[in-house]
């Protein structure tokens, strides 16, 4: 169960996720590792496994920075200090298109070992759009999101509606 959610319904893969030792954080799972292939490569975006928060009520992946900055490479994203997010252009993103990226998010209970599930993502689910208030016209923008530290690390709803 996935906080009352059973992957096997979801799917072939059978996985049972326990809930977290933190209350405030009951909906928490191991994040082994992030993986982006393309049509030109392969690219390992997460190097150690790390507890993630499960929350449908924010959109963005909050992450290490360490673990942006391997995206910001990956993706060709600039981060925007004045907005707090990766907004992307639309050469950018006719870019982003055309290199056919998939992540792959691979999740278990532990952040390492143990039964693990891969959740492969195309790039298009994370082709969001902000408006105003954050920025004057409507702008496309990457949902991934510089943690400050481990407790901000978290799987929202732009990875739960596509998974």
């Amino acid at each position: 169960m996935f906080g009352g959610y059973d992957a096997s319904k979801a799917g072939s893969t059978n996985m049972t996720f326990d809930l977290g030792q933190d209350i405030s954080r009951d909906l928490t799972v191991g994040l082994q590792a992030i993986t982006m292939t393309s049509n030109e490569t392969t690219v390992e975006l997460l190097p150690e496994g790390i507890l993630t928060f499960i929350d449908s009520t924010v959109s963005h992946i909050w992450l290490p920075l360490s673990v942006c900055q391997k995206f910001e490479e990956a993706f060709n994203l600039t981060w925007n200090s004045t907005v707090g997010l990766y907004l992307i252009n639309d050469t950018l993103h006719e870019s982003l298109l055309a290199q056919n990226a998939n992540l792959t998010f691979k999740v278990s209970n532990t952040t390492v070992g143990g039964s693990t599930i891969n959740i492969t993502l195309p790039y298009e689910s994370f082709d969001l759009t902000v408006e105003y208030p954050v920025v004057a016209n409507r702008t496309r923008y990457f949902p991934v999101v510089r943690a400050a530290n481990e407790s901000q690390y978290t799987l929202g709803r732009t990875f739960l509606q596509e998974a």
